[in-house]
């Protein structure tokens, strides 16, 4: 059975693996939905909405939000003629490891590292075709927030990986994705913002799994 669009898992075992690697960044009513899921797949794959709010005690909206943004997200960068990656600071290491991996999936991208100073320059290449996985989080980078402005001017589309709705990366975007990593004393864990890249990356390999060009996904090394 292949993946169906939207990158939707193609079985019960790829759903595990899909929900355990974004376990991290969901709310805790989000998790409550996502265990249930895990715990019930006859109940996901039969019962309606209001049976399954019923049976769980969780609200029907929790399962609908528990699938949307994962989709869309996927969706998003399906569609993009290029893929530009952007985070700076503590943020960098999770833009590297993403540019690098949805290389690996076969997208189209482009690391914007602002290497010898050339950010914007670096972002200039930016279309309206494509897409801009801004990452940032508190306190947030200048330079990504003036790339964002100067990228949405070009009328390329942004998915916003941050902590916040509210945050200033979000605002404009066209797609947020909220990520809470825990913080100590000015540390902050880049465990679930890591886990996020690779739950986009999973999605779209495993559309492309089905395709006769693409790879085995053993063969991946993400």
């Amino acid at each position: 059975m292949r993946s169906k669009v939207g990158g939707a898992p193609a079985n019960l075992a790829e759903l595990r693996v899909r929900i355990a690697a974004q376990a991290a960044a969901l709310t805790p009513r989000l998790r409550d939905a996502a265990h249930y899921a895990l715990e019930h797949p006859k109940d996901m794959a039969l019962g309606s909405l209001a049976h399954l709010a019923v049976r769980s005690g969780i609200a029907a909206s929790a399962f609908i939000r528990l699938a949307q943004p994962l989709a869309a997200a996927i969706r998003l960068l399906r569609g993009a003629r290029q893929v530009h990656v952007l985070g700076l600071r503590r943020s960098f290491a999770v833009a590297a490891y993403l540019a690098y991996a949805l290389a690996r999936v076969g997208r189209p991208v482009v690391h914007l590292s602002g290497l010898g100073g050339a950010i914007y320059e670096q972002a200039h290449a930016a279309q309206k075709q494509d897409v801009l996985i801004a990452i940032s989080f508190p306190p947030y980078a200048a330079d990504t927030l003036a790339v964002c402005k100067q990228v949405q001017a070009a009328g390329a589309r942004r998915l916003a990986i941050t902590d916040s709705l509210l945050s200033p990366v979000a605002q404009g975007a066209t797609l947020v994705l909220q990520v809470n990593d825990a913080e100590l004393l000015g540390f902050r864990s880049l465990t679930s913002a890591m886990c996020l890249a690779q739950t986009l990356v999973m999605g779209l390999a495993l559309e492309r799994r089905g395709k006769k060009t693409a790879a085995p996904l053993q063969d991946l090394d993400c």
